[in-house]
């Protein structure tokens, strides 16, 4: 009877502790980065800002089953402003391509993944070698651009800055 009451107790433990490592271990993890696609087979490129929740990779926490949380609800914001005025000059609540290339929306869920969800920044184009807003028709020009992103999620908010120089030369536009 003893015996049997200390195995069940043994077992209780390793479960309880598992669960206490898949709460802190677990946790949702957001990690953006500034990014360049290209696009239209040679013929231009977008400047993109990815979002990734990467899954577990240490050996002891996969080991013991600890499994990365999902992200719900994420929603952005981004600016994009004068890098030495701090000027904004154009500011949006981007629609967000998940991993899959179906689902697009201002609020996503974000599985952890290798594979990020995005938004585009900004569009170059090679033949006529200009930078645009993506999906707009507000030219930028040639200068130092600082694009700032807020993402909330859950209960949390992060904040974000990428530096984007357009160029007159090839490449026309890239992160610093």
């Amino acid at each position: 009877m003893v015996l049997a009451a200390f195995i069940v107790s043994i077992i209780a433990l390793v479960l309880a502790l598992s669960t206490i490592a898949q709460r802190v271990w677990g946790k949702s993890e957001l990690k953006i980065t500034f990014d360049s696609k290209e696009v239209g087979d040679g013929k231009g490129k977008v400047m993109s800002c990815s979002f990734y929740n990467l899954p577990i990779a240490e050996g002891f926490k996969k080991r013991i089953g600890v499994r990365r949380m999902p992200i719900e609800d994420l929603v952005a914001h981004f600016s994009i402003g004068e890098y030495d005025s701090n000027k904004v000059i154009y500011e949006k609540v981007p629609d967000i391509l998940k991993y899959d290339g179906v689902s697009n929306a201002q609020r996503i869920d974000l599985p952890a993944s290798m594979f990020p969800a995005y938004f585009g920044v900004a569009s170059v184009y090679y033949d006529t070698k200009t930078v645009t807003v993506f999906d707009e028709n507000k030219d930028l020009g040639v200068g130092k651009y600082l694009v700032k992103v807020q993402a909330r999620f859950q209960e949390n908010e992060r904040e974000f800055e990428g530096t984007l120089i357009v160029e007159r030369e090839y490449p026309y536009a890239y992160w610093e």
